[in-house]
């Protein structure tokens, strides 16, 4: 009576009609080639490339690679430098005499002047 519960295991294998050896043969093989197609088509388009310094060569740059540490504190700076170069009077080029006005400014003037060539209100 155990032996009708007991199921029977038969031993893995790939199912024969859903590929043959032959088609996958012929895929690994394709595989290999396109990848070594490739990597020797990159060498001929760019040649420079192997000129490229080592990756652990460019933790000897020093200053020039660095992280951010503070992103926030970075953003306020940039926010405050940023809202100085909107709100205040400067420079952009002295030699042309283009000047920097605050934005309020600019607003007003626009609203009284206008735009040249922009089509008015009637």
């Amino acid at each position: 009576m155990l032996q009708a519960l007991t199921p029977v295991l038969k031993p893995a294998a790939n199912e024969p009609t859903d590929i043959s050896g032959l088609l996958m043969a012929y895929l690994a093989i394709s595989l290999i080639g396109t990848v070594v197609g490739l990597s020797l088509l990159l060498r001929i388009i760019f040649p420079s490339a192997r000129d490229a310094p080592p990756i652990s060569s460019l933790a000897d740059l020093g200053g020039l690679l660095q992280l951010q540490i503070d992103e926030a504190g970075d953003f306020q700076k940039l926010r405050r430098a940023e809202d100085e170069s909107l709100n205040s009077y400067g420079w952009i080029n002295r030699n042309d005499k283009h000047i920097r006005i605050p934005i309020r400014r600019a607003m007003e003037l626009t609203a009284k002047r206008g735009i040249p060539g922009w089509p008015t209100r009637r």
